[in-house]
């Protein structure tokens, strides 16, 4: 376990002691480091009041809820050292006290790198072994204390690969409402994580299931049941999902089409989850066939506003809607092709008006749209339109 431990942290542990205080390394550094991760960040739990640990470490920074919190930046690391805390948020020296105010018994196991001492009160080892993400005390408490652990609850356990605890996807579905206590902030920055997760339907499923997906995003739930057109054998929320799991595929690797993928995934992510979100409002009936005129210049405006109120960044945003906004002109050009009337004058316009950043992006959300319409999609098909799409890129006439 030392091996893989920054020289700085055992400094720091070694300033609190040396002065009186207890120190440890704690939460999910210590079960990256117990499972053979590399721990993204230290956070280090400590008897000493935040004064007593300004007096020690006066470059240190206040942050968190009550200042309990100091950020302590060497050699361009950042560190964390928390005063322990009750659940109730003041300030204690018992261990038990802290680790009862935590959320999952993996994040809860206290390490003393000096003395190479391991403190586990309440099963964090056991669960580890079981790969079992359970909460500390019940799920609902967990989640009443901060609601933002829901989702967590989903994105750690598909990220260490564990199990949830069989009472967690009921207790969300319950309280899945309390989201909405969470700052929209904190919200965004796990979605973010969620999104950018290996493998992502996987992490989606769960929360479709206990439908806390639609708190969030209230305006997907008009796509259950949508039908769609001939073409199309899923219903409308069906197949944004297929598209959103083909989407990563084609992105495995960092490469599409022979070419480096530089927009970042979760921006593919949520333009795959939203490129059809316009459809309910655009449905029209003629013929007995099933039409969304229009739907993507409506679901962009769509996927805008659901953005700008989760606090996504303006680049990132507008980004995403340009997709969306533009998700059918590769098949529309690919259709006046196969039909013999597709102009070189158009495909220079197709060149011109995309811009260079998103075209490598659009052709990947237009491929995983049309690939994911059908059970199968036949492979001669499939072909033809691959080599379009390489076609499209380039400078080559087609």
């Amino acid at each position: 376990m030392r091996r893989g431990l920054f020289s700085d942290v055992c400094w720091i542990i070694r300033t609190l002691k040396a002065r009186g205080h207890r120190a440890f390394i704690a939460g999910g550094a210590v079960r990256d480091l117990l499972m053979g991760r590399a721990p993204q960040d230290y956070d280090i739990a400590t008897t000493a009041s935040p004064e007593e640990v300004l007096a020690l470490f006066p470059r240190a920074k206040k942050v968190g809820k009550s200042f309990g919190t100091l950020l302590l930046v060497l050699e361009h690391r950042p560190y964390q050292v928390t005063t322990l805390q009750t659940s109730g948020g003041t300030f204690t020296t018992s261990l038990r006290k802290d680790i009862l105010r935590r959320d999952f018994t993996v994040n809860t196991m206290f390490w003393d790198p000096l003395e190479d001492s391991l403190i586990d009160i309440v099963g964090g080892m056991k669960d580890m072994r079981a790969r079992m993400l359970s909460p500390v005390t019940t799920a609902e408490k967990v989640f009443q204390d901060d609601p933002i652990r829901m989702l967590r609850a989903i994105r750690l356990a598909h990220s260490l690969g564990f199990s949830l605890h069989p009472s967690i996807p009921p207790a969300i579905r319950t309280m899945k409402g309390e989201i909405r206590r969470t700052a929209t902030e904190r919200i965004q920055s796990e979605l973010v994580k969620i999104l950018s997760l290996n493998r992502v339907l996987e992490a989606l499923c769960p929360m479709v299931k206990s439908r806390i997906f639609f708190e969030i995003f209230p305006e997907m739930a008009s796509l259950r049941g949508l039908n769609q057109s001939p073409h199309h054998d899923f219903s409308a929320l069906s197949h944004t999902f297929r598209t959103v799991a083909r989407g990563e595929n084609l992105i495995e690797g960092g490469k599409f089409l022979e070419e480096p993928i530089t927009a970042k995934k979760h921006l593919i992510i949520l333009s795959a989850l939203f490129h059809d979100i316009g459809k309910p409002a655009t449905a029209s009936l003629k013929r007995q066939a099933h039409h969304f005129y229009g739907h993507e210049v409506t679901g962009a405006q769509t996927t805008l506003g659901i953005l700008k109120r989760l606090r996504f960044p303006k680049r990132e945003s507008v980004f995403v809607k340009y997709l969306v906004e533009r998700h059918m002109y590769p098949l529309h050009l690919f259709r006046l092709k196969e039909s013999g009337a597709l102009s070189e004058r158009a495909v220079q316009r197709f060149r011109r008006k995309i811009k260079k950043e998103a075209l490598l992006p659009l052709l990947l959300l237009s491929t995983a749209d049309q690939f994911s319409k059908r059970r199968h999609t036949p492979e001669r098909m499939a072909e033809k339109w691959l080599a379009f799409c390489r076609e499209l890129k380039g400078n080559q006439p087609i």
